[in-house]
């Protein structure tokens, strides 16, 4: 088994130190995955899937980097003042700085809207990722955002307190930030969001593309209608992209923290021809 070494460092960049998570196997060089965190709440009860699969892929050679993106976790900054472009420049950075002690990232893993966010960054590297893995992607970003806004709907409710989407999306468009379950949401990373859509969330440069849906247990075999929209989408470009199912607990909605271990095993099965 190949040993595991954790480290934590703060890189410096334009609006305040990233702070970025290592997990490195034995030696001294070798391929990376980027790990390219989902939004907001989510990010936190994903982290603990993360950390397993940076374990398996240690155990095969590969090292896993796990950037906060500017205004999350412990990087510097305000998520009110994150933008969508902002966060694209973070995941370049942490992948430069990977590639410069020798561990250049060779594939990619987006989570939920992370996916979109992997898609960008992909498309500004100078060779195209061998292989990416998408978890659950979010494939229509007006529905996430109406999904993210309605959970301030439901607060309110609960506080005898009514709001409407449309309402909240006229205050955020008025006012230029609006509060949502703990998060400052800015206008213009709104705005961002909303634009996402299948074709947005696919480029060449993502190499081979494995989409890993987490369907509940018992739930009926096949791709989600989002998924099919995905995989059609990349067969147009085209782009080599295959579906596969971990049956699970949705763990970017879960109450309680989630593992979930045949997702991080087909993940690391898609990782374990990268080289250098």
């Amino acid at each position: 088994m190949t040993a595991s070494r954790l480290h934590a460092d703060f890189l410096p960049s334009p609006r305040g130190r990233l702070f970025v998570v290592w997990r490195l196997p034995a030696g001294n060089q070798g391929p990376a995955v980027l790990l390219v965190p989902p939004f907001a709440e989510e990010m936190n009860k994903s982290r603990k899937l993360c950390t397993d699969l940076a374990q398996a892929l240690n155990r095969q050679g590969i090292a896993a980097v796990l950037p906060d993106l500017h205004g999350t976790g412990d990087s510097e900054g305000d998520f009110g003042t994150a933008d969508w472009a902002g966060w694209v420049d973070d995941l370049c950075l942490t992948a430069a700085f990977a590639g410069s002690i020798g561990w250049p990232v060779r594939g990619l893993l987006g989570i939920r809207l992370g996916c979109q966010l992997a898609a960008d960054f992909s498309r500004l590297q100078a060779e195209p990722m061998q292989h990416s893995v998408f978890w659950q992607p979010v494939t229509d970003g007006s529905r996430f955002l109406t999904q993210f806004l309605r959970l301030r709907v439901a607060a309110r409710i609960m506080a005898d307190g009514q709001e409407s989407v449309s309402q909240l999306r006229s205050r955020l468009a008025a006012e230029g930030s609006l509060d949502v379950a703990g998060y400052t949401l800015g206008a213009g990373l709104a705005a961002a969001i909303e634009q996402r859509d299948a074709g947005s969330c696919l480029h060449a440069a993502l190499g081979k593309l494995t989409v890993i849906e987490v369907p509940r247990p018992h739930a009926e075999p096949g791709m989600s209608a989002a998924a099919k929209q995905l995989l059609d989408a990349a067969a147009a470009l085209p782009v080599d992209a295959a579906h596969a199912s971990a049956a699970g607990e949705p763990f970017w909605s879960a109450t309680e923290i989630v593992r979930n271990a045949a997702l991080v095993s087909r993940s690391a099965e898609c990782f374990a021809g990268l080289s250098p």
